[in-house]
C-alpha cells in the first residue's frame, strides 16, 4: 500500500483534510473581499472572480517561493555561506 493515499481505510482523514482546505479557501476569499468592500466601488462580481483566480495562481506559486527560500537558507547554513546580502536601490 502506498503511504498517504486516501483509500477506504483512511477516508475520515481525507474528509477532515477536505473540510480544512474548504475552510482555508473561504477564509482567503473573505480576507480579500473584506478589503475590496472597504473601498467604494470595488465589490463587484468581476473582482470576486479575480480573487478566486488569484488563489489558484498567485497564492499557490507562493508555496514554491517560500519552499525555495527555506532550502536556500538551509544550504547557506550548512555550507557556511553568507546569504544575507541586501541589494538596495540607489537613492538620489
Amino acid at each position: 500500500m502506498i503511504p498517504f493515499t486516501f483509500a477506504s481505510s483512511n477516508r475520515q482523514i481525507a474528509a477532515i483534510l477536505l473540510v480544512n482546505w474548504v475552510l482555508m479557501f473561504f477564509i482567503y476569499l473573505l480576507q480579500i473581499n473584506i478589503g475590496l468592500v472597504s473601498q467604494y466601488g470595488q465589490a463587484t462580481s468581476r473582482n470576486l472572480l479575480y480573487s478566486i483566480a488569484s488563489y489558484f495562481t498567485y497564492s499557490q506559486l507562493f508555496i514554491f517561493v517560500a519552499t525555495s527560500a527555506f532550502f536556500s537558507l538551509m544550504f547557506d547554513k550548512l555550507l557556511h555561506r553568507d546569504g544575507s546580502k541586501w541589494y538596495k536601490t540607489q537613492r538620489f
